[in-house]
């Protein structure tokens, strides 16, 4: 799925199946049920929905979905960039020298902050930290 505004208006269409132009919580979960055929439990969806629901009013509006989803694909389009100029080899993933060099300034000659962070990162343990465990840990 592609996720232009354009995109994201129209699935915030779908997911709105009362016409109100808001979505409840109900409609969000059997959204996500039907476009990803995911079966996420309560507790994850209305986590999910108190994200969304910026005003408090216990409802989605269009706007609140747009300008939240967009942020949200826009942050992670920024963080791949940030990675792909840290892997200076190429190699799809972060040495832990790759990630001293990028981060030298702010963790100045730090080795614990820097393996800290590594090991923060590195959730399956290979010694390398590849994109997907680098956007999980910059959410």
């Amino acid at each position: 799925m592609s996720h232009g505004k354009e995109d994201m208006r129209q699935f915030f269409q779908r997911l709105d199946t009362s016409g109100e132009g808001k979505v409840q919580v109900t409609e969000l979960k059997a959204g996500i049920k039907t476009e990803f055929c995911q079966d996420l439990n309560d507790a994850a969806v209305i986590n999910m929905f108190m994200g969304l629901d910026m005003d408090g009013d216990n409802m989605i509006s269009e706007d609140e979905f747009l300008t939240q989803m967009c942020d949200k694909i826009d942050r992670k389009l920024a963080f791949t960039e940030k990675f792909k100029q840290m892997d200076a080899d190429g190699s799809g993933f972060l040495s832990k020298d790759e990630i001293k060099t990028a981060l030298q300034e702010i963790y100045q000659g730090d080795e614990d902050g820097i393996d800290s962070m590594c090991n923060d990162c590195d959730s399956n343990n290979d010694g390398k930290i590849s994109c997907e465990e680098f956007l999980r840990h910059m959410k």
